[in-house]
């Protein structure tokens, strides 16, 4: 999808940071049930959010080239604004804090935006080192990022039996998905 956006007459500021900052990926999930030999990360609860007055702020034009994308320079305060809130409600709703939370696998956006991820969330530690690893050798490829990312996390390793953890992407409406696993 990201490659669609590409418009190589368009020389414009927000075309180039799109250029750069967008990636093509590809990525599956296969959900299963209790009983399997190999046991992956457990769907506690979901959640999803439009967050309020931001149509405007990340999404796509259609345009005779092709797809324009959108973005605003408000992503990052956004995050920072509605976020904690965001997961909070979640966590809320499953008797937890963040506290409670072992690991946070963010879609990266780009790197202002895991700045805005670590600033609303109060992360320090390199708890985001595989979302900005992912960032810089992929891209940020839309929906699948995300996926690239819990990949990379789950071939680490760092989880221990029953760790709870956060799923968390962004996109365009300017919406949050959030999922809350268990390890």
């Amino acid at each position: 999808l990201c490659g669609l956006t590409f418009q190589q007459d368009d020389f414009s500021k927000s075309n180039f940071v799109a250029t750069a900052l967008f990636g093509d990926g590809a990525a599956a999930v296969v959900v299963s049930g209790d009983n399997v030999q190999r046991p992956g990360p457990c769907v506690l609860d979901v959640q999803s959010t439009i967050w309020p007055d931001s149509l405007d702020v990340m999404g796509w034009n259609i345009v005779s080239e092709g797809m324009q994308v959108v973005f605003s320079r408000r992503i990052p305060a956004i995050v920072r604004k509605y976020l904690a809130e965001n997961l909070q409600e979640i966590l809320e709703k499953n008797s937890l804090t963040l506290h409670d939370v072992d690991h946070i696998i963010a879609h990266p956006g780009g790197a202002k935006v895991i700045e805005a991820y670590e600033e609303a969330l109060n992360l320090t530690n390199g708890k985001l080192d595989i979302s900005r690893a992912i960032l810089r050798d992929y891209g940020n490829m839309s929906s699948v990022t995300v996926l690239f990312v819990l990949d990379e996390f789950l071939r680490n390793g760092k989880t221990n039996k029953n760790d709870l953890g956060i799923i968390t992407a962004l996109g365009p409406g300017f919406s949050s998905e959030t999922l809350l696993i268990r390890f």
